[in-house]
């Protein structure tokens, strides 16, 4: 590894701390406390309904008849999402 990409992905492994550490300070979820490398897990779900909104996006959530009722192997099917696109 050159010197240059050493501190080149130290500098990123900062900016991620950095950014983790203002999205806990404006109160955003994270699936962690922060982060120790380059990763940041952001849990967007409280926002998606607005996200989608945004960009002319319907989200509905449905449940199929065959949702609750058991399949052969004895596994309950998960619901469906629908996205409705203009």
């Amino acid at each position: 590894m050159t010197p240059e990409y050493k501190a080149y992905a130290a500098q990123v492994r900062k900016n991620a701390a950095a950014l983790a550490k203002a999205l806990i300070a404006k109160k955003h979820k994270l699936a962690t406390d922060g982060t120790d490398n380059h990763l940041i897990l952001w849990d967007l779900r409280p926002h998606v309904r607005s996200i989608l909104r945004l960009v002319s996006v319907s989200l509905m959530r449905c449940a199929p008849a065959e949702h609750s009722r058991e399949s052969h192997a004895g596994a309950v099917r998960p619901p469906k999402v629908l996205l409705s696109l203009p």
